[in-house]
């Protein structure tokens, strides 16, 4: 499933910090802290207190040996939100970390509550704003975002499994009606894809993650973000909080190999976020995010 390939990409850096000048001799020799000891301080940490100084630094892949560094610990595992924003606006972090900091936050909170605490910091610290990550942040608070999770089937799948085609639009539009009842995401994945296999024991239901991706994004060098399709966009920023859409996705989408065949995506919309919500929400004047509107 689609799933392996996301989860496959969700590993590896994008952009700069993809880039790596040490040897590969040099990148093992490096002396990396115990994982688990960094992931109870990130998780032990509160405001006023220094930040573990092994956050800061951006700890790049050997060669093609993703091996556990602090980086991955900060992208993939941390839940303490201001923790991830006190480390994207510390003076000394490395921008690759700063913008993972904001990426994986954004997956916690959204981009509405985000947006609107880095806004507070760049009012309190201008100086945030010579670096080119909160540069981009800063142009991304004047266009419309949105947060979504996605499930992914592939029709032709169902059919190798013994079922019709058919069946994996019957699949999601199940789903979509019960997310509409107010049932439980991960509650509803679970049973799917676990009534839903191949011969070969794989689940025909992908999980697709979860993605804030922005209009008038960079489409080319965008991150992540852009494994929700350009023609997309449209009808998933034209949608309200709570919505659920399935769209097909053309073959040989997100440089996925040639051969794939189409499939469709579920996407749940879990906030639109409007440019000035960030600051009405931080100042506390009206302006509720589109999530609470009625």
């Amino acid at each position: 499933m689609l799933a392996v390939w996301t989860a496959a990409l969700a590993l590896l850096p994008t952009g700069a910090a993809a880039q790596s000048t040490d040897s590969l001799e040099d990148c093992m020799k490096r002396t990396r802290p115990a994982r688990k000891r960094l992931a109870r301080e990130i998780d032990a940490w509160r405001p006023g207190q220094p930040l573990p100084p092994e956050a800061l630094r951006y700890e790049r892949f050997c060669g093609c040996n993703p091996l556990p560094t602090d980086s991955e610990v900060v992208t993939r595992e941390a839940n303490n939100y201001r923790f991830l924003v006190a480390l994207a606006t510390h003076a000394k972090t490395d921008p690759a970390v700063m913008d993972m900091a904001i990426s994986r936050a954004l997956l916690l909170r959204g981009p509405t509550k985000v947006f609107g605490d880095l806004s507070v910091r760049y009012r309190a610290s201008p100086r945030l704003l010579k670096s080119e990550v909160h540069q981009r942040v800063q142009a991304r608070l004047q266009r419309r975002n949105v947060w979504v999770r996605g499930i992914d089937v592939e029709p032709a799948a169902f059919r190798r499994a013994g079922f019709t085609e058919q069946q994996a639009q019957v699949v999601l539009e199940d789903i979509g009606r019960r997310l509409h009842k107010g049932e439980d995401w991960s509650k509803l994945y679970d049973e799917y894809s676990g009534r839903y296999r191949g011969k070969d024991g794989y689940t025909l239901v992908g999980d697709f993650s979860s993605y804030v991706t922005s209009e008038g994004r960079d489409e080319k060098s965008g991150g992540l973000e852009l494994l929700v399709p350009s023609y997309h966009m449209p009808r998933l920023l034209g949608a309200r909080a709570g919505d659920v859409v399935i769209l097909p996705v053309k073959p040989g989408a997100f440089g996925f190999p040639i051969g794939f065949g189409p499939f469709l995506l579920l996407w749940q919309v879990r906030e639109v976020y409007e440019p000035g919500a960030a600051v009405s929400t931080a100042t506390g004047a009206p302006g509720l995010p589109k999530r609470l509107r009625g």
